[in-house]
């Protein structure tokens, strides 16, 4: 067997997921009995894996690249100043929205505060016109009941912030995400417009193209101010909670939004630093965040989104089979969120990776009753009174793989006795793989199946 040595025993381990005694079915568990997986001192292990299989049960737009952020900027009044907060402390029932605050500190004053606008706290300054500055306390209602924050970052600008989330689900075209991102963007909001400052903001139009495969949002604009939007999507690793940042203000404690790659749907670009400008300041953060989209300049109320590169319907083109056992297999960084960008090389757990099907497929079906009538109501002028349908489904999909007997998939172990192996499917950033609901992995049903091959080598 060259280099590794003469073989001198293999034993074959069959896996289902379904219900494992530790764990659950994309991230199972079991315990080894004594002597199985063990070598003495002048031999060493391999394992393969001889064959995957997993059914396809998910949703190409998930929880993992389901939201982005709409942020916008717009001018203040001569007395408004934005504000996040380090850290909120609230006795009783806190103070209410709006209400009068005052606050302690370099810019010490009174104000009234609101927080409608969704991303920060919004001060109006009665008559002093002093912006409050880092670690200043602001102290809103009246003992018992009130809500005291510590400054982190303000703003001289107003900042506007909601989040995008796309429902799950498999869109079958580009048509049916742009129209449903339309809706999102019209709806989203309390109201339908969106009102920065003295300027309404609306969507015009979401389209795509199929010459170019890019996306573009057409935002519109009425009123006397001049807002600049911006669609972000947070690669955020790691993710501080209340670190006085405009990022902080936007995403809070939802840390699933800190981690997406909604950027690939629309064929754009991420933001990965929770702090984009070194100012403390919340025009510089804005002003620095970068965009999904390359934005068009404003011509006649309008703007265009455009996307940089391709759309795309699906953001994965693999699944990873990981493990605990250590080897000597190594992994650039990028694929574990979870861990630091540097050193660019890094010690993998990763044992393979399986490519998914062709996503694209087509659902076309037409439907002609008895009386010569389409199903869309929509009257024929032919006689036939059959009834045609034409249709191409979504087959029943399974992700598999089979060695084709050159061992591709296979780590040599570093120990000599292995008590217990995990067996994990995780996407390409290192997350479990995306379960449609909590009750299909309640019901084990993300769960796949797998052969791996244990050889023992003499050296």
């Amino acid at each position: 067997m060259g280099d590794l040595g003469t073989l001198i025993a293999t034993r074959n381990l069959f896996v289902n997921s379904d219900e494992p005694a530790i764990g659950e079915c994309r991230d199972a568990s079991y315990n080894l009995p004594q002597g199985l997986v063990q070598c003495n001192e002048n031999q060493h292990m391999r394992v393969t894996l001889n064959s995957f299989s997993i059914r396809n049960s998910w949703y190409r737009v998930n929880q993992y690249n389901n939201t982005m952020y709409l942020v916008a900027k717009y001018a203040a009044a001569a007395n408004q100043f934005s504000v996040q907060y380090t850290s909120r402390t609230v006795t009783g029932t806190g103070g209410t929205f709006p209400g009068a605050v005052t606050w302690t500190g370099a810019g010490a004053g009174n104000a009234v505060a609101d927080n409608t606008n969704n991303s920060s706290l919004v001060l109006t300054d009665n008559g002093l016109q002093t912006r409050p500055v880092e670690g200043d306390q602001i102290t809103l209602g009246t003992a018992p009941n009130q809500t005291v924050w510590t400054v982190g970052v303000s703003g001289s600008s107003l900042t506007y912030g909601e989040a995008i989330v796309i429902p799950p689900g498999n869109y079958t075209s580009f048509e049916q995400l742009c129209a449903t991102v339309r809706g999102l963007l019209d709806t989203a909001a309390p109201t339908a417009n969106k009102q920065f400052g003295g300027v309404t903001f609306a969507v015009g139009s979401v389209t795509w193209s199929d010459i170019t495969n890019k996306i573009t949002i057409e935002a519109t604009f009425t009123g006397t101010n001049d807002p600049e939007i911006k669609f972000v999507c947070f690669t955020i690793n790691p993710y501080e909670v209340n670190s006085g940042s405009i990022v902080n203000a936007l995403i809070g404690s939802r840390f699933i939004d800190a981690y997406q790659n909604s950027y690939e749907l629309f064929g754009g670009c991420y933001e990965n630093r929770i702090l984009p400008a070194a100012e403390n300041d919340y025009d510089a953060q804005f002003d620095a965040l970068k965009t999904i989209f390359v934005v068009g300049a404003k011509a006649a109320n309008k703007q265009a989104h455009v996307s940089s590169y391709n759309a795309t319907l699906q953001t994965e083109e693999n699944i990873y089979l990981r493990t605990n056992l250590h080897s000597s297999s190594f992994q650039t960084a990028g694929f574990d969120t979870g861990a630091s960008r540097y050193p660019a090389i890094v010690s993998s757990q990763i044992l393979a990776k399986i490519p998914l099907n062709n996503p694209q497929f087509a659902v076309t079906k037409t439907t002609i009753d008895q009386q010569g009538v389409t199903t869309e109501a929509t009257p024929v002028t032919t006689n036939y009174t059959g009834t045609d349908i034409t249709t191409y489904e979504r087959p029943y999909e399974m992700i598999y793989y089979q060695d084709n007997g050159n061992d591709m998939y296979s780590i040599l172990l570093s120990e000599k006795k292995v008590s217990q192996i995990r067996l994990y499917i995780t996407d390409s950033f290192g997350r479990l793989w995306p379960a449609i609901s909590q009750g299909q992995i309640d019901c084990g049903k993300l769960n796949f199946t797998a052969s791996l091959r244990v050889d023992v080598f003499q050296e």
